[in-house]
């Protein structure tokens, strides 16, 4: 069985799951599809089972083999936690991209700050030891031997002040961190959340508006499913073999334009006053997205967090480093 030398660092988000170990980062969509058991030439690539299930592919072998994919998170579900769609994901994600028996030393991860009481121990305890996937048809061993669930805005504050961003001795932040199924607004003075707001504001809800208008304009395309939409956005559709930048589209920059005023509005209405901090970082896979209407504002404060969809994985990957380095430290004392 291998070690692994790093943390492994995983942001499993309700639209992707983005992934942090040996200094790599990797991001695919948090999605599932069963095997649907025709022949292949693909030769079981990437095709796995976990806990006796059906076999199944994640991520961008969904897309890459054109099965129906399934969202396989709930949106604020404190009991998504435990359903077998998460633990296909998290392990899932784990053998793909080890692709051996593996001994994790440390596994960083992170839960929305209003689920963090309620279920920080019973994710530690559910992700702590060994678990056994089939992966290629080969049974791979994942023994996890230490678990750390940290508030997940804490991931990219960590990652700011890393980029010295943020100096943690000086400034009073507020992180708007926009993401697939929720957005979380959190002010953080020092190391300390000192005040939050969350709600059911995520792209998804754009994402619907425009998966609707899509379909209406062009038809029932294979290439046009609601969990397909973040990748439209980004890439572009293909009809008729021209590829149609939608962003461009004035019906598709309006429903943008509509989800940044209500996600502003909320931040407003619950009383954050966006004058009082020294920075406002923008943050989540949405962040670059509404980049035009952030810096339509010409608010000073207003920092756009550079790969802002994965900067919750990669500050628990700098925490899970300081953490393994520190038990090292102390136990060569």
């Amino acid at each position: 069985m291998m070690k692994l030398e790093t943390p492994y660092a995983i942001d499993l988000g309700n639209g992707y799951a983005k992934r942090k170990f040996n200094g790599v980062v990797v991001v695919e969509p948090s999605i599932l599809a069963e095997d649907p058991g025709y022949f292949s030439s693909t030769d079981s690539k990437n095709l796995m089972s976990y806990a006796d299930s059906a076999n199944y592919y994640i991520g961008d072998d969904v897309r890459k083999y054109q099965l129906q994919a399934i969202p396989a998170l709930g949106e604020d579900d404190l009991n998504r936690y435990n359903s077998i769609e998460f633990k296909k994901l998290m392990y899932g994600y784990i053998a793909k991209d080890i692709r051996n028996s593996v001994e994790i030393p440390l596994l960083v991860t992170g839960l929305p700050v209003n689920h963090l009481k309620a279920k920080q121990d019973e994710v530690k305890k559910m992700l702590t030891g060994k678990k056994i996937m089939v992966f290629e048809g080969k049974e791979l061993v994942i023994d996890i031997k230490d678990v750390h669930v940290i508030p997940q805005p804490m991931g990219t504050y960590m990652q700011l002040v890393a980029e010295k961003i943020v100096n943690p001795e000086t400034d009073k932040t507020l992180l708007i961190d926009n993401g697939h199924g929720s957005l979380d607004i959190t002010e953080v003075t020092g190391y300390t959340i000192t005040k939050r707001a969350g709600g059911n504001l995520g792209s998804k809800l754009a994402h619907i508006e425009i998966y609707n208008f899509l379909v209406d304009k062009f038809g029932d395309l294979a290439s046009i499913t609601l969990p397909n939409i973040a990748d439209l956005l980004e890439k572009g559709l293909i009809v008729d073999g021209s590829i149609i930048d939608i962003r461009e589209m004035p019906e598709i920059k309006a429903i943008l334009s509509r989800h940044f005023d209500s996600m502003y509005s909320f931040v407003r209405n619950n009383n954050f006053s966006l004058t009082d901090y020294n920075k406002v970082v923008f943050t989540g896979g949405t962040a670059e997205l509404h980049r035009p209407h952030i810096v339509a504002k010409k608010k000073n404060n207003f920092k756009i967090k550079e790969n802002a969809q994965t900067a919750n994985a990669e500050g628990y990957y700098e925490y899970g480093k300081a953490v393994l380095v520190s038990e090292k430290n102390s136990t060569v004392r």
